[in-house]
This record gives structure tokens, C-alpha cells and sequence, in this order.
């Protein structure tokens, strides 16, 4: 497995959630969505349909069990070949028709210039509390696409209402005529891990049932941040991180 994550970006893991954990996740989601003074959420361009929850772990033990799944923490710290710890988390909503598009983009060089982590020794890992298709904005990445360097254009706010460093159209357009789009569709419940630098995106949710997926971020705890971050909602401090133990 280790050498498909490495080769591909992205690899599936042999174990998922189940029905009820999935269930009492979401659970858990439509309470924070009530108490949105207690959480950080973000919106849609229309200012009013939630896009993203950050790093609710901060306010809620509800995702520890999660964070602390030994199947998943063993392949990431394989992956890794270290401790680690839990750089972020965040709840991406796709609300029915209303859920807007993430553009072609890489996570790692805004970890990079903005959460000043010096390097892409990092996982995400991918929790699909939905079933994805095309329909409802299914997840899309060019695989192998890590495995370059890429030219990052600046913060825009493209059909997003929160500014990403995306990558460059050109660079996009040679690696999709190259390598193809491929489309990570699967079931509720399902869990992959993907290298940073992937490129990845997704369209708006055309269905008439919500899209959710938690991207719970690892970081290597040689890696960890010099100094705090820039972005506001993240309110993190990882230059004091502790390892997760289990």
C-alpha cells in the first residue's frame, strides 16, 4: 500500500466506517451547524450556506475516535515513517444544490508559505460521510500529479469565497492531457489517503442530497510548523504539537 500511495498520490484503505459512525457524525455536524457561534464555519459565495467547518476538534472531542483510529494512524505513520500529530481538520459541505466548486488546486503550498511547514511530509486523509458521483461534486485528482513541481499562482478568490493559492491553468491543462481526470467515487463510510500535493477539485453539487467529507490532515512531527499560522481560522499553534500515542 505504501508503494501505491507513493506512486499514485492516493491510495484506499481496506477498512471504513461503518453505518452508525458515519450516522453519528452527522449527527454531530447539523449540531455544530446550529451552535455556529462555538465553531469556525465558512460559507458559500451567497454568505448564508455553510461550505467548510474548521478544525471543530478544537472545540469538540466528537472526531477522537476518529483521529485516534489505530487503522488509520498505523498506515499514516508507515507512510510517513514517523510520529505524528493532527495538523487539521475540516468538514467540507456540499449542500444540496447549493454547494459550490473547489478549483484545481495543491494543499501543500498553502501548509507551506502560510502554515510555515518547511515540507510535503504530510497525509490527508479523506472520510466520505456521503456516497460521491458526479452528480454531487464527486472528488477529482490527476494521479501522479505529486510527483512534480508545479508553478502556484497567488490567492484567488475564483468561484470560491475563500482565497487558495491554485494552481496554474497551464500546468493543469499538460498533466490532464498527460494523465486524465480520474474520479474518486465511492460509498459513505469509505476512507483514502492522499499525498499533499496532489492536485485535486471538485464540482458544485447538482443533486438534491448533501455531499460531506472530512479531511483530517497528519503532519510528521519532525515536520511541524515554525512558527503559528497566518490564516485566522485556523488558530493553531503546531510548533508545540504532541505526538499521537497509541
Amino acid at each position: 500500500m505504501k508503494k501505491t500511495f507513493f506512486e499514485h498520490g492516493i491510495v484506499k484503505l481496506p477498512i471504513g466506517l461503518s453505518k452508525n459512525e458515519v450516522d453519528i457524525i452527522n449527527a454531530h455536524i447539523n449540531d455544530m451547524l446550529n451552535k455556529s457561534d462555538k465553531f469556525t464555519i465558512l460559507y458559500e459565495l451567497d454568505g448564508k450556506t455553510p461550505r467548510s467547518i474548521a478544525n471543530p476538534h478544537k472545540v469538540t472531542d466528537d472526531f477522537n475516535f476518529i483521529i485516534n483510529h489505530p487503522e488509520i494512524l498505523h498506515p499514516v505513520m508507515t507512510f510517513l515513517d514517523d510520529d505524528v500529530y493532527v495538523f487539521q481538520l475540516g468538514i467540507n459541505l456540499k449542500s444540496a444544490f447549493d454547494g459550490g466548486v473547489w478549483n484545481w488546486h495543491r494543499d501543500f503550498p498553502t501548509y507551506h508559505e502560510e502554515d510555515y511547514i518547511a515540507q510535503p511530509n504530510m497525509v490527508n486523509v479523506l472520510i466520505y460521510l456521503d456516497d460521491f458521483h458526479r452528480g454531487n461534486g464527486s472528488f477529482q485528482y490527476i494521479e501522479g500529479s505529486h510527483t512534480s513541481t508545479l508553478n502556484e499562482v497567488q490567492f484567488s478568490l475564483h468561484n470560491t469565497p475563500h482565497p487558495l493559492r491554485y494552481a496554474a491553468k497551464d500546468d493543469i491543462s499538460d498533466w490532464i492531457n498527460t494523465v486524465g481526470i480520474q474520479y474518486a467515487d465511492g460509498h459513505s463510510g469509505e476512507i483514502r489517503i492522499m499525498h499533499p500535493n496532489v492536485l485535486h477539485a471538485s464540482n458544485s453539487n447538482l443533486s438534491n442530497a448533501p455531499r460531506r467529507l472530512i479531511t483530517l490532515t497528519y503532519n510528521a512531527i519532525s515536520n511541524k510548523a515554525v512558527k503559528r499560522s497566518k490564516r485566522p481560522h485556523l488558530v493553531l499553534d503546531d510548533t508545540d504539537a504532541l505526538p499521537i500515542k497509541f
